[in-house]
């Protein structure tokens, strides 16, 4: 279900999938998933520039290494499908406080077509006793939305949980 469609001239280019935080799902620890993803659409009709995809995320342990990357999948029958592309940050750049909000540039080098499902797929390159927390909500409101984790890929209760995430389009 398409959820409040805008007009192209009244969007004003973010898609907000929710701001709220209750509690985590852990990445990149050796025994848990090394990916999680969320689903998104944008709410128009047209063509985009990927701007900037923003997520929640904290750093567990003194020091997990490698980087944390930001996917844009699209979507393959309700689960992520193909890598259109990404972009990461060293761990050195990642706080350990839970309001931390990690914002990873795409500049426009992705495009995306409106009124389509995508996947934001949070990952990291590394799997130790120190890793991150990945924030999420329960009770969401975005209600175009499905979240996921990897190992094999495997959907959880969409009407429960959702990243405190948002992307920017133009």
């Amino acid at each position: 279900m398409l959820g409040n469609r805008a007009s192209k001239s009244s969007f004003d280019g973010t898609i907000t999938l929710s701001t709220a935080y209750t509690s985590s799902i852990v990445i990149g620890r050796a025994t848990g998933a090394k990916r999680a993803g969320q689903s998104f659409i944008i709410p128009v009709e047209g063509t985009f520039n990927l701007q900037q995809v923003s997520y929640g995320v904290a750093k567990v342990g003194t020091h997990p290494t490698g980087y944390l990357y930001a996917y844009i999948y699209t979507d393959d029958s309700g689960l992520p499908g193909t890598s259109l592309g990404y972009v990461r940050v060293s761990h050195l750049n990642v706080s350990t406080q839970q309001d931390n909000v990690e914002q990873f540039m795409f500049n426009g080098s992705i495009q995306l077509s409106g009124l389509t499902r995508y996947w934001i797929v949070a990952a990291t390159s590394y799997t130790s006793t120190s890793y991150y927390y990945l924030v999420k909500k329960g009770a969401t409101d975005y209600e175009d939305g499905t979240m996921a984790t990897y190992d094999p890929w495997t959907i959880l209760d969409q009407s429960t949980i959702a990243f405190r995430a948002s992307v920017r389009v133009t």
